[in-house]
């Protein structure tokens, strides 16, 4: 989600990262708002250890459908 903010006189269009959870009877929760300059991997890895600190846990296969195996190169 974009939205607009002024800083210093400078109008800017951030992203708003939400990050959302579903449990196994299927209800889904906020599990938090991020934002950052930009989308790196220093920032992806912030948010993950944020929610594993705060106790969230996720089941690996969940996780494999989500996320695409990328082959390095």
């Amino acid at each position: 989600m974009f939205f607009k903010v002024r800083v210093n006189g400078v109008v800017e269009t951030p992203a708003i990262y939400n990050i959302l959870g579903v449990d196994i009877e299927g209800k889904k929760d906020v599990l938090g708002l991020y934002t950052s300059e930009n989308e790196v991997a220093k920032f992806w890895l912030s948010v993950l250890t944020d929610l594993k600190s705060r106790g969230v846990e996720a089941h690996s296969n969940s996780l494999s459908i989500v996320f695409i195996p990328q082959v390095l190169q």
